[in-house]
Formats: C-alpha cells, structure tokens, sequence
C-alpha cells in the first residue's frame, strides 16, 4: 500500500452507497474496491483466512458497460447462478454506482444444498481472521440467519443455509467483513433501494421479490420501485445494510469528496 493510499483510508471518515442497480454482495465489494483500490490487499489476505477449496479463487477486475467503467469481484469455481437459486450465494444484477453494493457465487463441487449457520459460524471462529474482520463476518452472517430464523420460525442455530451458504457467497461476505474491518468508525450512509418486483426462485419454489428473509432484513428502509423487474437486492446484499446500519438521513456535516467508486453487478438493466 502507498503512504498516499494509506492516508486515503486513513481519512475516510464517511462512505455513501447508492445503490442504483440494486445490493448484493459482489456489487459492495466492487464498488468499495474501485473506490479504494489499498483495500484489496487485506482484504485477499482475509480470504484466504478462511482457507476456501483451492480450484475457489478471488478477483477484483475492471469493468466496462459501455457507458460507465468500474470493477467486478469474481469469485472463480464456482457456479453463478440468478440470485435466489436458494438463499445462498449473492448477485444483486444491475450496476449500482457510487461506493457500494454487493454480490453471491456457488461451488459446483457443493451439491449438497444445506450448509448449517453453525457450521460456518465455527469456521469463521476458528480462521486465521482478524478480530475485527471476524467480528465483521460472523455479524453479517448473524443477521442473515436471524432473519432466516424468524421467516421460518425456527431457532437461529437450526438455520441452513442454501446458496447463501456456499463458497461464492461466503468469500462475499468475509470480503465485505474485511473492508469494513479497514474503516473502523466510518459513517455509512445509503439512498433510497430499489424493491425490485416480480417472483424469484428458491429451495423454497417461487417467493415473492423481494424474498421474505431479505424483506425482514430491510424493515424500516425507505424503498422505491423503479420499474425493474427481477430481484434487486439479494439476502447478502441487505445482511450487510443491516449490519452497517447505515443511516438514510441526510449528513449534516460538510465533507471533502476524497474517492468514487462504481460496482457492477451481473445483470444489465
């Protein structure tokens, strides 16, 4: 890292996600990794903390929609699939500008479809994780599996997870952890996000958009409909909102615009 990146980090003191297209892991980890390339560096290391399958392999690369540049975050081995192929790996689809969105992928070689919330919490205890980086994982993950709890009413540590728990959206999420863990005490704001409309499809058949566990996670945001079709904001996506619990109220502060960032997700809207 530069001294003039590591200033950078260093200073930020606030970060505002518009979520244009939409939330979802992949889309936040793009959009904050454009905005602040230095982060990577912790954030690859963070990865392999938690000791994925070796053909899993991560990637943050440039972007291009013909219109706007940015970056993507890969996550290579894995199946990509329209978000809600269960409630698992992560792809909000669209091209959200601003410092932040999310995203989700699936290991092939994971058929089993069921992956136990205590399974991954006691992975995630066990890595080689930072403190805070940990702190940051097993959170997000908490507030998905407390949400999946109360939809199905069932306790939180008998939550299994379906895509949301498999590889793609795993790296998703310590990633996301671990970019976090890099601004301790920063200001996180977002506008207004998309609803999104129509049906998806889960393990659970055709759900509603948005899913009923991502709805638990976005109670008390303010949401508008766009006129897009299709999921908008997937379960990874808003279990990082809630984690952030960013504020929709405007900043009183002035602030020095520092970095931009634009994070593209899989789908062109």
């Amino acid at each position: 890292m530069s001294q003039a990146d590591q200033t950078l980090t260093e200073t930020v003191s606030a970060v505002h996600l518009d979520a244009v297209g939409g939330v979802a892991g992949d889309m936040f980890v793009a959009a904050m990794l454009d905005a602040m390339p230095s982060l990577w560096d912790a954030t690859e290391r963070a990865i392999a903390a938690v000791e994925p399958p070796p053909h899993v392999q991560a990637s943050i690369e440039s972007h291009s929609d013909g219109v706007l540049t940015g970056r993507q975050f890969h996550v290579a081995g894995v199946e990509h699939h329209d978000h809600h192929d269960p409630p698992s790996h992560d792809h909000a689809h669209g091209e959200p500008t601003g410092d932040g969105s999310a995203s989700h992928h699936r290991d092939p070689h994971d058929h089993v479809g069921h992956h136990p919330w205590r399974d991954i919490r006691r992975r995630l205890e066990t890595s080689a994780l930072s403190p805070a980086e940990r702190d940051s994982a097993i959170g997000i993950f908490s507030e998905l599996a407390a949400a999946e709890a109360a939809v199905h009413g069932i306790a939180v540590d008998d939550v299994a997870f379906h895509e949301v728990g498999a590889w793609d959206s795993i790296v998703d999420i310590v990633a996301a952890a671990a970019i976090i863990a890099q601004l301790p005490g920063c200001r996180w704001s977002v506008g207004s996000l998309p609803r999104g409309r129509g049906l998806v499809k889960s393990a659970h058949g055709m759900l509603p958009v948005p899913a009923p566990a991502t709805v638990k996670l976005l109670q008390g945001y303010r949401l508008h409909d766009d006129g897009e079709d299709g999921e908008r904001i997937t379960p990874t996506g808003a279990a990082i909102l809630r984690f952030l619990a960013p504020t929709q109220e405007a900043d009183p502060a002035s602030r020095r615009l520092l970095a931009t960032g634009s994070g593209f997700g899989t789908k062109r809207l």
